[in-house]
């Protein structure tokens, strides 16, 4: 048997072909090996790498690995794993917003998601929305060994507003309205609904959501997540 070496320019041809394949594939993980397997450790190890913003300030500075920060990681992951609703009182300076936002970015990272997060109003819900695309510049910043592909959006009225978000493998979040009394769309992986005790039709826009997220026959595909503050 004659064993045939590839000359380096074979070489180069043939990983650009798998590069190319790779690319092709919209359903694809975008994160290194490490955070690309459905745990709970990858998605932990994943919100530690992720920088948040002060709201007063703009200082930066990483997720905090306390004890409650790894039961909210639990308890998000076993819901989305259950297809179930997660209701979350939040604490002051929005860290459980960020930390949901790193965890819903996680997953649109590992394979093609379709969000829809809500806000009190467009302009709440595009603050949260921007979150998506402030943690991952910063990834790409801290992290060019990933080669992380640039992201796509659509911007809202002022600074650090997206209406979406979107990654190269499909994955794509779309900010919604909490004044509405019911969620539009043809189905979602997650519904995010950020300050839902101050929506005027709570209980109708939770109620739709619960549709978004079924598939075919009614068996639920996505999760909920609601969030309000303490």
């Amino acid at each position: 048997m004659v064993q045939q070496t590839l000359t380096p320019r074979q070489r180069e041809v043939l990983a650009e072909l798998v590069r190319r394949k790779k690319l092709a594939d919209p359903n694809r993980c975008l994160w290194p090996k490490e955070f690309e397997g459905n745990t709970i450790e990858c998605a932990t190890a994943f919100v530690f790498e992720c920088w948040t913003q002060l709201e007063a300030g703009g200082t930066e500075k990483p997720i905090p690995d306390w004890p409650y920060i790894r039961e909210y990681i639990r308890l998000w992951w076993e819901t989305r794993e259950s297809h179930g609703v997660l209701i979350t009182e939040k604490c002051r300076r929005m860290v459980i917003s960020w930390l949901s936002r790193a965890l819903e970015l996680w997953d649109m990272g590992r394979s093609r998601n379709l969000i829809l997060l809500l806000g009190e109003d467009y302009d709440a819900a595009a603050k949260h929305v921007w979150r998506y695309e402030f943690l991952y510049k910063g990834l790409q910043r801290r992290h060019p060994e990933w080669n992380l592909e640039d992201c796509k959006t659509l911007r809202f009225e002022g600074e650090r507003k997206l209406k979406q978000f979107a990654l190269s493998n499909g994955s794509v979040a779309n900010y919604g309205n909490g004044e509405d009394r019911q969620v539009q769309g043809e189905g979602a992986s997650a519904i995010i609904m950020e300050e839902l005790p101050i929506y005027p039709y709570g209980s109708s826009v939770l109620a739709q959501a619960k549709i978004l997220i079924q598939g075919e026959g009614g068996v639920p595909k996505g999760y909920i997540h609601a969030i309000g503050n303490a």
